[in-house]
This record gives C-alpha cells, sequence and structure tokens, in this order.
C-alpha cells in the first residue's frame, strides 16, 4: 500500500458545512465593547450589533434613535453632520502645526485648489447653519464637534438624554432643547 504523501496541515478551527474555516469576529478591545454595550442599538433581535457607529457623539445619538426627524433620513443627517466635523477639523484643527506628524500624510497640510476646495465646502455648509441662526450653529458644533477629552462617551447632556430616554424618565428641557436645535441644523445638510 502507498503510503500518502504529506502535506500542509490543516488549519484548527470551526469549519462551514462545505469544510471551509469559518471566520473568526473580532469584537473589539475592552473599550470598545463597553461602548458598544452601553450605546449600540441591536439591529435584530439577537441583540447583535451589525453596525457600531458609537465612536462619536453624533453617532451615538443615531444610535439611541434621536435623529429621528420626519421626511429626514436619520443616517444621511448622522453621515453630513460627520462630513461637516471633517471639514472643519480638516482646515481649523489638525495639519495646521508646523510640527504636526499629520505633515507627512499624503493630502494633509499642502496648499492649492484641494485646500480651497474644502474651504468652499465647508463654508457652504456653514452659511447655512449661520442662517438658521447662532443657537442652532452652536447646538450642531456641540453634537459634532465637541469632544470633551476624546473618550468613549459623552458630551453629557447627550448622555443624559440617552439614558432617561431608556429608563422611561423625563428629559431635561435644556438638554432637549440643544438635541432639537441640533437635529434642525443637521436636517439642512441634508
Amino acid at each position: 500500500m502507498a503510503k500518502a504523501k504529506a502535506g500542509r496541515k490543516r488549519k484548527a478551527g470551526e469549519r462551514t458545512a462545505s469544510g471551509r474555516l469559518r471566520q473568526a469576529y473580532d469584537y473589539g478591545c475592552d473599550g470598545v465593547q463597553r461602548r458598544r454595550a452601553l450605546y449600540a442599538r441591536p439591529a435584530n433581535d439577537d441583540g447583535k450589533v451589525v453596525e457600531d457607529h458609537t465612536f462619536d457623539a453624533i453617532g451615538r445619538a443615531w444610535s439611541a434613535g434621536l435623529l429621528e426627524i420626519e421626511g429626514k433620513d436619520a443616517a444621511a443627517m448622522r453621515d453630513a453632520g460627520r462630513d461637516y466635523a471633517a471639514l472643519f477639523w480638516r482646515i481649523y484643527g489638525i495639519g495646521k502645526h508646523k510640527d504636526s506628524l499629520s505633515r507627512f500624510v499624503a493630502g494633509n497640510g499642502g496648499s492649492g485648489s484641494n485646500e480651497e476646495a474644502l474651504e468652499a465646502a465647508f463654508n457652504v455648509r456653514n452659511d447655512a447653519l449661520r442662517a438658521l441662526g447662532h443657537n442652532i450653529k452652536l447646538c450642531v458644533e456641540k453634537l459634532c464637534l465637541d469632544d470633551p477629552d476624546g473618550s468613549d462617551a459623552g458630551p453629557s447632556w447627550l448622555d443624559r438624554i440617552i439614558f432617561r430616554t431608556r429608563g422611561g424618565i423625563a428629559i431635561d428641557p435644556a438638554d432637549k432643547n440643544i438635541l432639537d436645535c441640533a437635529i434642525k441644523g443637521l436636517a439642512c445638510f441634508v
């Protein structure tokens, strides 16, 4: 009888019905898992979160279902708020200091038409917010730009709304006003 030829050993692990190795799901570090447990809404009956948008304040508001407004897509408002923040930080924040490491990233720190186009895009959004009023502009900035310490929580007014809503407790009118004004501002982007 012929001896079997030695080959590569079969990888250990759970297999699918076809015999292929099942992909392991990365649940993220402890901080990401803790943030998901606090803020993410389940996408199905199993309690699994399909998409995680809880890494910023506007994503946490979206995950809690707070960006719902008649006739507007909440996900589009979330993405528009993130675009506004990205343009703001690109123009006024990251990459402007001569010692910033972001100057080594392709497309950062240079001058030219790309910078002018980004600034023009930001100005269109900023002018639309200004037209709605100073209070609305400030509230959009509180939701989209304010990151108290780069943590996985906050701002405090948003956390109070999320946890009181889940607990069935009445929301503070001042906090509700900030959210309502921010939603009106985000709605003008969509």
